[in-house]
């Protein structure tokens, strides 16, 4: 009869052992202590020793479960993982932690569980680790749960959340004061009946639907970015849409046709051109221009103030007293394309750095552009 190895004894062998989803540890101290509980850590003069590993750990750790039964959890490496209590700096050094250095993570949380990050082939990979035991057969667990996606969801989540809280802000904040001058106007225009009164009415009625008009852009729409888009027709038809005063459009002569959604291009354009106008001076002049991998949109403007440059793409950032959305959806519009929008350090070329000038880039082209 022939004694049991040590990943054969307890209940490692089982069946939910084995087919257990995420990574699985069974590991003993040698040491005996009978009232020693899963979360204390491993004291002076003991060892904590691998009994076996199911087959998600050796899946995800590159290791079998042969190489590792019977090893002391200090000698267990797990290439590529860092532990909770390691620094940023170590953390994104090349490392080697330990089972060992694991548990001790663990040991040092207020809570009952720890953190360990692995980077792989796929990105940074999380996992949430815990222990539990099981005193008939003097084995623990260690389980290394893979919240990855868990956490990235949480985090989207999260700055969906933070986004819609700006977006409704803005909207409660900007609806307050059409909404007062229609109410005012209207009751002025009951008791004098003058048509001046109407229009202010009719003024303030636009300015809802506009700012109703912007957060349906906000939140976005069905996209397909598969139109062969002429950029140069695409922006006149933009201008034409919009409030521009005594502004100038000026087109580059060979601005491309790229792949996109024409009505959503042409949300985009009228907001840059919008914020143009908006943030410039009636008689600005906006360039649409090409870039090797793209095209960019400038004016000859004040440009932006350096207090908002970093956030200029949030909603409700706005120096102009408006809703602040246009540039949120401009945005908004890029990301749906896969297109990156940067704010440039320089409005037009030529005009000692004044203005304000956005870059698009990772566009795809269909073909080179004509006339304009």
């Amino acid at each position: 009869m022939t004694a049991d190895r040590p990943a054969d004894r307890g209940r490692a062998d089982r069946p939910l052992f084995e087919a257990f989803p995420e990574p699985l540890v069974a590991y003993a101290v040698e040491a005996e202590r009978d009232a020693r509980s899963a979360d204390e850590p491993v004291e002076d003069g003991e060892t904590a020793v691998c009994r076996a590993v199911n087959p998600a750990f050796e899946s995800v750790f590159d290791a079998t479960a042969e190489e590792l039964a019977g090893k002391p959890l200090d000698e267990v490496e797990l290439r590529g993982a860092v532990g909770e209590s390691l620094t940023e700096a170590t953390a994104d050094a090349a490392v080697t932690t330990t089972l060992a250095s694991v548990l001790d993570d663990l040991s040092e949380q207020s809570s009952a569980t720890a953190r360990l990050h692995r980077d792989a082939g796929d990105g940074r990979r999380e996992f949430r680790v815990r222990t539990f035991g099981d005193a008939p057969s003097g084995e623990e667990y260690l389980l290394l749960a893979d919240v990855t996606d868990l956490t990235t969801r949480g985090r989207d989540l999260a700055t969906e959340v933070e986004r819609l809280e700006r977006v409704a802000s803005v909207v409660s904040h900007d609806l307050r004061n059409p909404l007062e001058v229609a109410k005012i106007r209207l009751e002025a225009a009951r008791e004098s009946g003058d048509d001046v009164h109407f229009e202010k009415v009719a003024g303030a009625l636009d300015r809802i639907e506009r700012i109703v008009g912007d957060v349906l852009a906000v939140e976005g729409g069905s996209v397909d970015p598969t139109d062969a888009v002429s950029l140069s027709a695409v922006a006149a038809d933009a201008w034409d849409t919009v409030d521009t005063a005594d502004a100038t459009l000026l087109t580059a002569r060979h601005l491309p046709t790229v792949r996109g959604d024409h009505d959503r291009l042409q949300q985009l354009f009228e907001n840059l051109f919008r914020n143009a106008v908006e943030h410039g001076r009636p008689d600005a002049s906006v360039t649409v221009e090409p870039l090797p991998d793209g095209f960019a949109v400038a004016d000859d403007g004040p440009g932006v103030p350096e207090s908002v440059r970093a956030s200029v793409f949030e909603a409700g950032v706005s120096t102009a007293g408006n809703s602040g959305l246009g540039l949120s959806i401009v945005h908004r519009i890029a990301r749906e394309h896969g297109w990156e929008v940067t704010l440039a350090d320089e409005g037009r070329p030529g005009e000692d750095d004044e203005g304000a000038r956005f870059a698009f880039t990772g566009v795809d082209r269909v073909e080179d552009g004509g006339e304009p």
